[in-house]
């Protein structure tokens, strides 16, 4: 009889004694540099941010779950996986990127937004509504040609990022059938 190896164990070994990333050194560089967020981080690294960030909040055992907390040593097994190492990272140029919010056409203050403006919402691009009536919690608006009021909580408003000026529309792409002679 021969005895079966366990090569999972080993090889789970193998990478733990290869380690590329540590859990301190990576909750030191984000200390470190504040600016730099799981999705920078993604974006230099050239993976993909959605496992990232589900690495980064798997709970830690033996603490309560918070949802703000990061569990960077489920990150840096992550990185380990892909044999990146990120302290190689420029962590500088990622820290000094500036966010440049002040193009940006979405208002997010519901002191903007008052009784009679036009209001364009992603759900009609091109066609506007009106602010009809405003309370400190709702919002009631009224599409342009529709005589159907709609009351949304403010929140509501928000995630359907109103603005001043009509969206751009997008183009359709006719497909075009070749024939072969």
């Amino acid at each position: 009889m021969s005895k079966k190896v366990n090569t999972k164990k080993a090889a789970t070994t193998a990478t733990e004694n290869n380690e590329l990333n540590n859990a301190a050194a990576i909750q030191e560089l984000f200390e470190k540099y504040p600016n730099v967020s799981l999705r920078r981080l993604a974006v230099a690294a050239e993976v993909t941010y959605t496992l990232l960030l589900k690495a980064s909040k798997t709970p830690i055992e033996g603490v309560p779950y918070s949802a703000g907390a990061i569990n960077y040593s489920a990150v840096a097994k992550f990185f380990d996986r892909r044999k990146i190492a990120i302290a190689d990272l420029d962590w500088e140029a990622l820290n000094n990127v500036s966010v440049n919010r002040k193009d940006a056409k979405v208002i997010k203050d519901m002191a903007q937004w008052n009784v009679g403006d036009k209001v364009y919402l992603r759900k009609n691009p091109t066609t506007p509504y009106e602010i009809i009536y405003k309370t400190e919690t709702h919002i009631v608006i009224l599409l342009e040609g529709s005589t159907e009021p709609q009351a949304w909580v403010h929140n509501t408003f928000m995630l359907n990022g109103p603005q001043k000026e009509p969206r751009a529309t997008q183009l359709k792409v006719e497909e075009v059938a070749t024939e072969e002679a």
